[in-house]
């Protein structure tokens, strides 16, 4: 029996064909542009901009700020990029090394820190970002904001709160979760998610529908 499937489709716009193919694969669809005005209304309801350092781990997050309004982001002036570095080998425990907060990216009167990110799957990344930065920003109240998360990391060890647009999965029990982008930029993680243990009937019907969308974005003018 196939299991929920979870994609984000952070990879800019595909055809309503494409759309249709992946959700009769069993793929439940997530579009970051119905997501993100969300996660920023929560955002101006819990946190004060002056006082405010949002924190922004690796290329997940990047993307999320990316499909931020502009003028939204104007109204956050203490922003942080933090190299984020995420290990995994299937059947391991995932592995992630992140780096400090830019000393001079800590104003002072810096009350909150938010770490804003596309998933939360274990909570590894935010705990590591926690167990780094928190010596030196020992004042501050720690949250993370997200796109998605699996209801199996509701615990995570110095967060104040977490806030996700969406969850996925059960307490016990993940959902297999990916990005597009992730999927069409690294054939291995294709792999992996195409082949994993029930998640798709024909897993070459995927890999072959990635590629189809990915000659079709090599194709079309941006």
């Amino acid at each position: 029996m196939e299991r929920e499937k979870n994609l984000i489709l952070d990879a800019g716009n595909l055809t309503a064909k494409h759309e249709q193919e992946l959700e009769a694969m069993g793929c439940k669809l997530h579009k970051p542009e119905e997501m993100t005005p969300l996660l920023q209304k929560q955002m101006e309801e819990g946190f004060d901009p002056a006082q405010t350092l949002i924190v922004l781990p690796g290329n997940g997050a990047q993307i999320v700020q990316s499909y931020c309004d502009p003028s939204w982001l104007n109204l956050w002036p203490h922003r942080a990029l933090v190299k984020a570095k995420r290990y995994w080998e299937p059947g391991q425990k995932p592995e992630v090394i992140v780096e400090r907060i830019v000393p001079q990216d800590i104003a002072r009167g810096i009350n909150d820190i938010v770490v804003m990110d596309d998933v939360i799957s274990s909570g590894t990344t935010c705990h590591r970002l926690y167990e780094k930065n928190q010596t030196w920003v020992a004042q501050a109240r720690w949250s993370a904001i997200v796109w998605i998360k699996q209801r199996t990391s509701d615990a995570l060890r110095g967060y104040h709160t977490i806030y996700a647009v969406r969850e996925v999965g059960t307490q016990k029990t993940k959902a297999p979760i990916n990005s597009l982008s992730t999927l069409l930029s690294d054939a291995n993680i294709a792999q992996g998610f195409a082949n994993g243990k029930n998640n798709f009937a024909n897993p070459k019907l995927l890999l072959m529908l990635l590629e189809e969308i990915r000659k079709n974005r090599e194709n079309t003018p941006h």
